[in-house]
């Protein structure tokens, strides 16, 4: 269903793959973990963004940078990865401290990873 909800993202249905994911994420079981559910929150929250729904992205984004600090650290790709979702919602929402204190924290060069424009 991961997949599925990649296919609708690719091909511009950010309803449908916002709809998966959000089932996705209620359904998912005690056994599948955290992490599992952090990065399909963390996919909800690039659809969010693409759909400019800026609001619900940052909430999600908030929740799955704090989890994932607190799981795997503030040096793990995976933290990085929402923290440079972050610096792109702040930039839009016009929040250039939020933006720039977020920037200091990715490592020189980071050049972004995406759910769901990765393999």
């Amino acid at each position: 269903m991961e997949f599925y909800a990649k296919r609708a993202y690719w091909n511009g249905s950010y309803e449908e793959s916002a709809e998966v994911l959000v089932r996705l994420i209620q359904s998912c079981a005690a056994d599948q973990g955290e992490l599992v559910e952090m990065r399909l929150a963390q996919a909800l929250a690039e659809v969010k963004f693409a759909t400019e729904e800026f609001d619900e992205a940052l909430e999600l984004c908030l929740k799955v940078t704090a989890g994932r600090k607190q799981m795997l650290g503030s040096r793990h790709v995976l933290y990085f990865q929402s923290i440079n979702l972050l610096t792109w919602i702040y930039q839009v929402k016009k929040d250039s401290v939020e933006n720039a204190r977020l920037q200091r924290l990715l490592p020189e060069r980071f050049l972004g990873i995406n759910l769901f424009n990765t393999n």
